[in-house]
């Protein structure tokens, strides 16, 4: 594979990573904000690190402990995920992994947004395993990938690379 395909396959794993340490801080973290309601009626959710949690992470995550910081203690919510997403790529891919301002065509690229499906559709039919016990972001990712690279991952990918629209950015 020629260099310039292998940086971009690594800055695809490495917004990925963020993708999914976020889900995962969500998944783990998430607690009921005791009295408050939202719009709806329902509690309030936030994300609440334990200090334990947020010393695990600057150990074994040292990368990822920026991100852990941005949503410790915010509502839980799609504009704080996203939020907390775009800011940790911008500071630790943009410019780093990839040339500083193209990190956004990475994001859209084709490789990417497959990649971040396949985590969706995994995290959505493994939701009952990975609730069973806490498990580390790192085990997360070994089963992801585990998965992404069992049959049933790799026709999960080649189905949604044959639905994606021939207009998508192809680089790979």
């Amino acid at each position: 594979m020629p260099e310039a395909q292998e940086k971009f396959q690594q800055a695809v794993k490495d917004v990925l990573s963020g993708v999914m340490f976020e889900n995962w801080l969500r998944f783990y973290f998430i607690s009921e904000v005791e009295g408050e309601k939202d719009a709806e009626g329902n509690p309030k959710l936030a994300i609440v690190i334990p200090e334990k949690g947020m010393e695990k992470i600057k150990e074994l995550y040292p990368r990822m402990l920026s991100m852990a910081e941005d949503v410790n203690g915010k509502e839980a919510s799609f504009a704080t995920s996203q939020s907390a997403v775009c800011t940790w790529v911008a500071c630790e891919v943009d410019g780093k992994s990839v040339q500083q301002g193209t990190s956004q065509a990475l994001v859209d690229s084709r490789a990417f947004q497959t990649a971040s499906t396949l985590f969706n559709i995994w995290v959505q039919a493994y939701e009952q395993q990975l609730d069973q016990q806490f498990l580390d972001f790192g085990q997360w990712v070994k089963l992801f990938e585990t998965w992404r690279a069992s049959d049933q991952g790799k026709d999960m990918e080649m189905k949604i690379e044959m639905q994606a629209p021939t207009g998508s950015s192809q680089v790979q």
